[in-house]
């Protein structure tokens, strides 16, 4: 059985936790590898055999982790070789240690985390220099790094999309998931902030340059420098940004449920899995690839190079073939502009706005003239107050042009004869609690309602705010416009399925804690999270294990509450974050070391609060994203404390199953 370090010394420790990569010398390859100068700092540049500086070519940008050199990461990850074959350049810029001392890539910090200033606006502006000498192909720009290289390969992504046409993030972290050192540590060692925050970040980050940025993942599952957990948050953060960019709605065109997953085994050397996930047409635009029992390695590595594991797949030929493979995600499609109101007659001046589906800039005029480029730019709503015929057309970022539309208003010509539509928000359904009702009319116009199934007439009650609906109910409404136009009866009918409540405690013989080394251990009897001190962090996590099985068939599951009874605190834990799995994590329900960074079904599910004295409680809602996994044989949580680094112990210990006060997952079905 393998065997792991008790104990470390602090700085070699610290040094882990810096991710410190040593240099080496250049490979020995057929191409020119030279050391260039540019706006007062370093990079080295491959170009390979036979390259006309003409003749434009592939560009790729590798990223070395802390203390790594440019020339030393070449050595490690034989990209030169594979540039060679395939026939692109390759950059390796150089962080400087008077940028940081450990030469790593300021991934953590906010200044270095946006477009147009620190080191992505000098990464990106690399380019353009090796272009001035080399001609580079722009629609095929790519960027690789490992550890805090892949931290910035994914700043550079979401900042300067109109530059990279895909990222390679190896060993790396999600966008912005530090912006602090202290935070840094708990993104590396524990996961950074859930993916779909970070990934609206990151499309807010591309601003009008948003578009779909292919993105392949390479990490280890044995990583302790940076957990597992990030190559699966950089996967979901992406398809987050991705789905946003490609038509500006959260859809799930693009998602993290992958639509193939292989098992593949490298001849003689390490097992992996590799995902595709694919958009709306089919076409794969994400990859992760997860490496069986690799630690912080890059896979595929030279032999003897640092930090390298040459048993796993070639990261960097996987890297080089999904590149040029991607290509741009190139828009051929115009925007679709609409106007609202759509045109009519009105009894008096109306105010139009015109949206365009995309990004785009937007022409028009107000004299039924064609409009081009050179007429009036929409910026604000047009108040039209005569007679106009409004014709229009908008343009994307792509430059695609719309085909020119028109929309007629008559203004005083016969007046209003068009009754209002009222609509209910929410709409009428089955609900597990009061719902809070409103009635929206589509012009300035009088609501009447009734919430008894009656016929409304305008002796009933006029709506005026939110209508509180706390049971069974039919609301009919309909409204009149000032014109006097007298809107058709419309229902809504709202119902309240009855509830039940059960609480189960958490089994005794199937809580406890797991240490994150084998040395740390693992028990039933002892329920605690947080970590012993001496920089380690997230030592220990604390499972509990809940029976959902008494649940009747077909329930659903409406509303659960966890509550936490504290035995006692050592130091500081400021909060408990919780993982979730129906039926048990690894193989089962029985506690296991392995529970410590077994797959969840929902990571980072809730956050729960620390009780404030010794035997004091807390309960925490889940959230509704949990709900549907408490079912099956077994619900289970696994908690991790999140406590400061340094050398004291800060340790939270909880009354577990077999105590008089134990967790308690309150359920809530119908």
């Amino acid at each position: 059985m393998p065997r792991f370090p008790i104990l470390r010394r602090g700085l070699e420790l610290m040094a882990a936790a810096l991710l410190v990569l040593l240099s080496a010398p250049p490979s020995a390859v057929a191409g020119t590898f030279s050391q260039e100068s540019f706006g007062g700092r370093t990079y080295w540049l491959y170009v390979p055999t036979g390259h006309s500086p003409s003749t434009a070519t592939p560009l790729v940008m590798m990223l070395h982790g802390c203390t790594q050199t440019g020339d030393g990461f070449a050595t490690s990850t034989g990209m030169n070789a594979v540039a060679d074959t395939l026939g692109f350049l390759v950059a390796y810029p150089q962080q400087p240690s008077s940028a940081n001392s450990s030469q790593c890539w300021n991934w953590f910090e906010p200044t270095h985390q946006s477009r147009g200033g620190g080191e992505p606006a000098w990464l990106a502006s690399v380019v353009d220099d090796v272009d001035s000498v080399h001609a580079v192909d722009p629609s095929k720009v790519f960027v690789a790094g490992f550890s805090a290289g892949g931290g910035m390969a994914v700043i550079l992504g979401a900042t300067y999309p109109d530059v990279f046409t895909a990222i390679g993030v190896h060993s790396g972290l999600e966008y912005k998931a530090a912006t602090s050192l202290g935070s840094a540590f708990t993104a590396m060692f524990s996961g950074g902030p859930p993916a779909d925050p970070q990934g609206q970040l990151a499309f807010n980050a591309m601003g009008p340059r948003a578009r779909v940025v292919p993105v392949m993942v390479v990490h280890g599952t044995s990583d302790f420098t940076v957990a597992t957990v990030n190559g699966d948050l950089v996967l979901s953060q992406w398809a987050q940004t991705n789905d946003l960019a490609d038509d500006g709605v959260n859809q799930d065109s693009i998602d993290d449920v992958p639509e193939s997953t292989l098992g593949v085994q490298v001849p003689g050397g390490r097992t992996y899995t590799r995902s595709s996930y694919e958009d709306a047409g089919g076409g794969v635009v994400m990859e992760k690839i997860l490496v069986d029992g690799m630690g912080h390695n890059w896979s595929g590595g030279v032999l003897g190079g640092t930090f390298t594991e040459p048993d796993g797949p070639d990261a960097s030929q996987l890297l080089a073939d999904f590149f040029l493979g991607a290509g741009p995600a190139v828009d051929t499609t115009p925007p679709t502009t609409t106007a609202s109101p759509s045109g009519g007659t009105f009894g008096s001046s109306v105010t139009v706005t015109l949206t365009a589906d995309e990004p785009a800039t937007t022409y028009f005029t107000l004299d039924g003239t064609t409009p081009d480029t050179a007429s009036s730019l929409y910026a604000a709503p047009l108040q039209i107050s005569v007679d106009t015929t409004l014709r229009f057309f908008s343009i994307d970022v792509a430059g695609n042009a719309e085909s020119v539309r028109s929309a007629v208003f008559v203004i005083g010509g016969g007046g209003d004869t068009t009754p209002p539509t009222t609509a209910a928000s929410p709409p009428g359904g089955s609900y597990g609690g009061p719902i809070s009702v409103t009635l929206s009319a589509d012009e300035a116009a009088t609501t009447y309602y009734t919430l008894d199934g009656s016929v409304p007439t305008t002796g009933s009650p006029v709506y005026g705010a939110p209508l509180a609906v706390t049971s069974d109910a039919v609301l009919s409404f309909f409204s009149v416009d000032a014109a006097g136009n007298v809107e058709g009866v419309r229902s809504e009918t709202y119902t309240f399925p009855a509830t039940s409540t059960v609480a189960l405690p958490s089994i005794g013989a199937e809580d406890g804690y797991v240490g994150q080394l084998w040395a740390d251990g693992f028990s039933t009897g002892v329920h605690r999270a947080g970590d012993k001190g001496f920089f380690n962090t997230d030592t220990y996590r604390l499972i509990l294990s809940f029976d959902a099985s008494g649940l009747p068939a077909g329930a659903t599951v409406t509303g659960a509450t966890l509550t936490i009874h504290r035995a006692s605190l050592t130091g500081t834990v400021s909060q408990l974050t919780a993982d979730v799995v129906a039926d048990g994590f690894g193989a089962g329900p029985a506690l296991v070391r392995g529970d410590y960074s077994a797959p969840a079904d929902l990571v980072g599910a809730f956050t729960v609060s620390v009780p404030a004295t010794d035997g004091a409680s807390t309960s925490t809602p889940l959230p509704a994203a949990a709900l549907p996994f408490v079912t099956g044989d077994r619900f289970q949580v696994r908690l991790r404390a999140t406590a400061p680094i340094g050398f004291a112990s800060d340790v939270l210990t909880l009354f577990g199953g077999e105590s008089s006060s134990p967790p308690v997952l309150e359920v809530t079905y119908e």
